[in-house]
């Protein structure tokens, strides 16, 4: 089943969108991935590099990393129902 990740800096509604994740995005697999791993468990944000991310999820045929200057991949307004 394909589900979906949006990432953000911040909370609220000056948040700033890093990037979504589309795929099998759940967290184990995320966390399967080493710099996937670093951004769900990060405290600063030297370690939160959705970039990589995103760069990685492609590589590994997991699906597909959607960046900001691409626009907002969803047909939905925003993360409120994101998986």
């Amino acid at each position: 089943m394909s589900t979906t990740a949006d990432f953000y800096d911040g909370r609220g509604p000056h948040a700033v969108w890093l990037g979504s994740l589309q795929g099998n995005a759940d967290p184990e697999t995320v966390c399967g991935i080493g710099c996937g791993r670093l951004v769900l468990t990060a405290t600063d944000p030297f370690t939160y590099a959705v970039a990589d991310l995103l760069d990685v999820w492609d590589d590994e045929d997991l699906g597909h990393g959607f960046r900001p200057e691409a626009g907002w991949p969803w047909l939905w307004p925003d993360s409120r129902e994101t998986d």
